[in-house]
C-alpha cells in the first residue's frame, strides 16, 4: 500500500485502470471458459448417451417385435402345413381332394358330371417335400346350389384354389312358346388346384392336359 501511496496520482489511476480490465479477463481465462467447456463437454456425452439408450430401447423393442412375428409366421406355417394332404403319392392325393368335392357337391346339392387330373406347369417350385396338382370339375345345378359349391371349396379345411370358373345356363327346349327357354339349371367347370405332402422320393401323376 505504502509503494501504491507514493506513486504519482496518474500513475496510479493507471494501475488501477489496468487491474480492473486485467481481473475480467483472468476470471474469464481461468473461471468461466473452462466452466462452459466443461458443461458443453458434458451435454454431448448426455446426448451420446440419450442416443445410444434409444438404440438399445429400439433392440430390444424390435426383438419382441421381432419374436411376435417369428411366432406368428410359425403358426401360420403349422396351420397351412395341416391344411396339406397327406398321401403316400399324387394319385393318393388327387383321390382325396377328387373326394372332397364329391362331398362338397354333396352338400351343395349339385351334380358333378365329369372330374379329373390335368396337369399343369406351376409358377414357382412348390416347397420341398410338397406338390401342386389341378383337377377339371364340371357339374350342373341351380345358381344357389352352384354358388354353395363355390363357396364351399374356397373355404374346405383342405388347401384348395379355384384356379377358373365357367358358369352357362341350361336352356330348356320345351320351355315356351318358341320351344326355347331358360330352365334355372347351369352348368359349370371349375379348375381346382390341391396341394399335398409327400414323402421324398413319392411318384408324380404324369396325367396330361387334354382341353
Amino acid at each position: 500500500m505504502s509503494r501504491l501511496a507514493a506513486m504519482a496520482d496518474r500513475d496510479r489511476r493507471a494501475l488501477i485502470l489496468g487491474a480492473l480490465l486485467l481481473v475480467p479477463g483472468l476470471v474469464w481465462m481461468l473461471g468461466v471458459r473452462p466452466w462452459r467447456a466443461s458443461v458443453a463437454d458434458l451435454q454431448d456425452r448426455i446426448a451420446v448417451e440419450q442416443d445410444l439408450l434409444q438404440r438399445e430401447r429400439a433392440l430390444l423393442e424390435s426383438r419382441v417385435q421381432l419374436r411376435a412375428s417369428l411366432a406368428a409366421a410359425t403358426g401360420e406355417a403349422g396351420s397351412a402345413g395341416r391344411r396339406l394332404v397327406s398321401a403316400s403319392n399324387q394319385p393318393l392325393a388327387e383321390t382325396a381332394v377328387a373326394e372332397a368335392l364329391e362331398d362338397a357337391a354333396l352338400d351343395s346339392r349339385v351334380l358333378l358330371l365329369e372330374l379329373r387330373t390335368v396337369s399343369f406347369r406351376a409358377e414357382t417350385e412348390p416347397p420341398p417335400g410338397t406338390t401342386a396338382f389341378r383337377l377339371a370339375v364340371s357339374g350342373e345345378g341351380d345358381f344357389r346350389g352352384f354358388l354353395t359349391f363355390l363357396r364351399t371349396v374356397e373355404t374346405h379345411p383342405l388347401l384348395l384354389r379355384v384356379a377358373g370358373v365357367t358358369v352357362d345356363p341350361v336352356i330348356d327346349d320345351d320351355d315356351g312358346d318358341d320351344g326355347e327357354g331358360i330352365s334355372g339349371v347351369v352348368e359349370f367347370g371349375m379348375v381346382v388346384e390341391g396341394y399335398a405332402r409327400l414323402p421324398e422320393g413319392a411318384g408324380v401323376s404324369d396325367t396330361e392336359e387334354d382341353g
